[in-house]
């Protein structure tokens, strides 16, 4: 028997090339999780969380089961019985000390198919033996735990196996620290993406040739409402005067071929035709080498378009604080009056509102944004808007 149990376990670096080729095509650790729970013969595996000071624990990753199914088992499960993982807990010296350790070292058989943990959860899996791998240890408070899970039919974990554990684990535990860093990262790239998508501000990503790689629904409204600047059908940034094509030209010669990037550059766009009408500013300064591959991407600048009038102004200011302090519009309405006004009875006047409804919405962006005086609240104001291109 010991000579086939040898024969059944897969070289450990034929199983390690798999768990990081896994990482390397996919951002997810399932198909890690795979790659172990196949070599170790589990038909059902998962990724618990677990903390230990709180007393409560969470599914992270699952295969072999639907991961709504398992979690609604699980919750029932410890809602109806008031069930305990058996083996997690009884097990838990051994997932901090060596790392790992199998449900049968510390539940006896007996007590197992006896307790309700086995009948109600573990047995409408079909599961008998486990085997926990602890793949991150925060302080001792917060583990993650690779579990794997046969059926009767394939019988406990054996020694080679455990000897395959041993070498695995820190490959896991490497691997799902990549994985945590990888998720890190789309999270961080998702939040830029939206900001890039939602800001206030027209903003574009030209490359050196200065064709538009990205432009997000501000950038766009503007370029359509201003002849002065539109997209050529090659996607090449046009600017209609002559003088500000010049500029732009320049701007990007000097902004892609100095290092480190000079300071930005800024152009006026005024509508074709019509002088002193509706003029746009475009400011265009260079990507830094640390800039995000979600934003730059293929691009070189980063270009901030806005509208120069004290309509556009105000609208922007107000959208502004309405994204950064998290106000909303008639709450930046009367912020901004009040830094005109300077008081909230002439602000009432200004609105056409009652005091007391001014009061109520200067209360709100107090509580927003943490202000506890009037002063407070517009210097937080004016650094906020003078911090943005103009």
């Amino acid at each position: 028997m010991a000579g086939l149990s040898r024969r059944r376990v897969q070289p450990v670096d034929a199983i390690v090339s798999e768990i990081y080729g896994a990482l390397s095509e996919h951002l997810g650790f399932e198909h890690c999780l795979d790659a172990v729970a196949c070599a170790l013969r589990s038909h059902v595996s998962a990724v618990h969380a677990v903390d230990l000071e709180a007393g409560r624990a969470w599914l992270e990753v699952t295969v072999g089961i639907d991961p709504l199914e398992y979690c609604g088992m699980t919750s029932a499960y410890a809602t109806r019985w008031a069930g305990q993982n058996l083996w997690i807990e009884r097990g838990m010296p051994a997932l901090l000390g060596r790392g790992y350790g199998t449900g049968e070292e510390v539940v006896s058989e007996g007590e197992l198919v006896r307790s309700e943990y086995y009948q109600q959860l573990l047995k409408p899996l079909d599961v008998r033996f486990g085997l926990g791998i602890n793949v991150l240890d925060e302080g001792r408070s917060r583990l993650s735990i690779i579990t794997l899970n046969r059926s009767k039919g394939a019988g406990p974990f054996g020694s080679d196996e455990m000897r395959l554990v041993e070498q695995l684990r820190p490959h896991l535990v490497n691997a799902y620290s990549i994985y945590r860093r990888l998720v890190t990262l789309q999270d961080a790239a998702t939040s830029l993406r939206e900001t890039f998508d939602h800001a206030p501000i027209g903003m574009l990503v030209l490359d050196a040739g200065g064709h538009v790689v990205e432009q997000n629904a501000e950038a766009e409204r503007l370029m359509h409402a201003n002849a002065g600047i539109s997209r050529a059908r090659d996607n090449t940034l046009r600017l209609a005067c002559p003088s500000a094509r010049v500029k732009l030209r320049d701007a990007m010669a000097r902004l892609c071929g100095t290092c480190p990037a000079p300071m930005p550059e800024c152009i006026i766009i005024r509508k074709a035709g019509e002088p002193g009408a509706g003029p746009l500013v475009l400011h265009l300064c260079a990507f830094p080498a640390s800039a995000s591959h979600a934003m730059a991407r293929r691009g070189r600048i980063l270009g901030f378009l806005r509208e120069l009038n004290g309509h556009s102004e105000t609208r922007f200011a107000a959208r502004m604080l309405q994204v950064a302090l998290d106000l909303t519009p008639m709450e930046a309405t009367v912020v901004l009056s009040l830094r005109d006004q300077h008081d909230p009875i002439h602000v009432a006047l200004d609105l056409n509102l009652a005091i007391s409804t001014v009061r109520s919405h200067l209360k709100h962006a107090f509580r927003k944004t943490g202000a506890t005086r009037q002063g407070e609240l517009l210097q937080l104001v004016e650094r906020l808007l003078y911090a943005v291109p103009c």
